[in-house]
């Protein structure tokens, strides 16, 4: 009975992972990736880093 409990307590929160994991891909990977895009500088040799 106990088993069966936890896994109804805890269900809302494994049917909502999907949509928190794709929220995270879709709003974080681009901040990261445009702070890592501030930091370079692309020439004919490619990417060289510039710092802050």
């Amino acid at each position: 009975m106990k088993k069966q409990n936890w896994f109804r307590n805890s269900l809302p929160f494994w049917l909502i992972l999907p949509t928190v994991t794709i929220l995270l891909v879709v709003q974080v990977y681009p901040a990261f990736y445009t702070v890592w895009l501030s930091m370079q500088e692309r020439g004919p040799e490619g990417w060289e880093f510039i710092g802050l």
